[in-house]
């Protein structure tokens, strides 16, 4: 049974691809991308039963319960499917800041920009989660007690956050330690 598990987690942990991008001199890019989208199989399949059954209550004339079928159907697909985030990205600009970004399924994309004279510390924390542990990237905020995380919702392997830690670290720390 602990096999199984191991195997499972390992399986959706390799879901995952690291990219590195060197920019310029000053900046680098670092992206996490979800690979398989396997995990949405269940979701898709609801959301074509519910398609299927609005068509069939549509052919037997009950308008306004396919209408209330199509509806669910269409928010379902809304919140679950098209929500999904498929990509996280943290880009370090060294004399400028940090921007976080998360792409969803559907593109749509939000971004995050941290000032470098807001960030105290960059860190490789530890976090317990029902019988697991997860690693995350997270940023020390000056005058805040929360902390940031770089890749709050695909939950990357240690092996691929060292070198963005390593990175990160660098990039804003020796250039304050200069200036």
């Amino acid at each position: 049974m602990k096999e199984k598990k191991e195997a499972l987690l390992r399986k959706r942990r390799s879901e995952l691809r690291y990219e590195c991008i060197q920019i310029n001199e000053n900046a680098i890019q670092h992206k996490i991308k979800k690979e398989n989208g396997m995990s949405l199989l269940i979701p898709l399949i609801l959301y074509c039963i519910c398609l299927v059954l609005s068509l069939i209550i549509w052919i037997e004339h009950w308008k306004r319960t396919m209408m209330i079928a199509f509806s669910i159907a269409i928010v379902f697909k809304w919140l679950v499917i098209d929500k999904e985030i498929m990509e996280e990205s943290i880009t370090v600009i060294s004399n400028l800041g940090i921007q976080l970004e998360s792409i969803n399924r559907n593109g749509s994309s939000s971004q995050e920009f941290i000032d470098r004279k807001k960030i105290k510390q960059v860190v490789l924390n530890e976090v317990i989660q029902s019988f697991k542990v997860i690693y995350c990237l997270a940023l020390v905020m000056e005058g805040k007690s929360n902390m940031i995380l770089a890749f709050p919702n695909l939950n990357p392997r240690l092996e691929m956050l060292k070198p963005i830690f390593a990175t990160t670290h660098r990039m804003i720390f020796n250039h304050i330690a200069r200036n």
